[in-house]
């Protein structure tokens, strides 16, 4: 059996599939509450993404009884272009984590595409403008100059839970792209955004390369009540998930 997890931006989504045939065994769903305001702050607590996976677990242990320790992969797919800042090596959380439609970096994001214009971004984005995570983290460190004296990562909700799952930092291509640290022509993380704007040049994690694994820890094996070192794929974005789904179905 595989057990797969999807996170979206308002609920948490998993699910147990027979190996071979791909039949769904089971189903869960957690709902991820958002704090909302006029000032266009959408943000969630990190924390409660992994209560949400533990959660989730927990209803399909119940569905499919004896069976669940047979689980023998896990794969993770998540919204893209989410912000947190974290300790990079205990993962701890220091801000919230800002969804990708929290508008309060806007403006950075609109100073940023006027001091870079689009054909500096094109030579390697292959697109026109910044992600927006280059403008949130600019807004993060006018908010809270202190954590950008601590060494920070910069990761999204998939990073997050790949790394309580396995221990490793990797991020997927779309997110990178949103984040704004993506080069498309050589499939990479760049440095040059950084760079010009005064940046940290290991503020993002790594590029999760081809659709490598990682063996599940024996801590959140523990939480998980799974057997350690089951492989987990990810963390993929949402569109790229769906993509891989089809193109395997037909």
């Amino acid at each position: 059996m595989y057990l797969g997890l999807d996170i979206g931006s308002t609920s948490l989504k998993a699910a147990v599939f027979d190996a071979r045939r791909g039949r769904l065994l089971a189903q869960a769903g957690q709902r991820l509450m958002l704090e909302v305001d006029e000032t266009g702050k959408r943000e969630q607590d990190p924390a409660t993404l992994l209560q949400a996976v533990d959660a989730a677990a927990g209803v399909l242990r119940q569905q499919v009884g004896g069976r669940w320790r047979s689980i023998r992969g896990i794969g993770l797919a998540a919204q893209g272009g989410s912000t947190i800042l974290v300790d990079r090596k205990s993962g701890a959380p220091s801000t919230p984590m800002f969804l990708w439609n929290d508008t309060r970096a806007f403006g950075h994001f609109h100073k940023i595409a006027a001091e870079l214009p689009p054909r500096w971004w094109r030579a390697f984005t292959l697109g026109d403008g910044p992600g927006m995570g280059l403008a949130r983290a600019q807004w993060m460190r006018e908010q809270w100059p202190h954590l950008f004296r601590r060494d920070p990562l910069c990761i999204g909700a998939g990073e997050h839970v790949y790394f309580a799952l396995t221990g490793q930092w990797r991020q997927d291509a779309c997110h990178a792209r949103q984040s704004g640290c993506y080069d498309a022509v050589h499939d990479s993380i760049t440095t040059r955004p950084m760079v010009m704007l005064g940046l940290p040049e290991n503020l993002f994690a790594p590029h999760r390369r081809a659709n490598e694994m990682h063996a599940l820890t024996p801590e959140a094996a523990a939480r998980l009540q799974l057997p350690a070192g089951i492989p987990v794929a990810g963390p993929y974005n949402d569109h790229e998930s769906g993509y891989r789904s089809v193109l395997h179905a037909s």
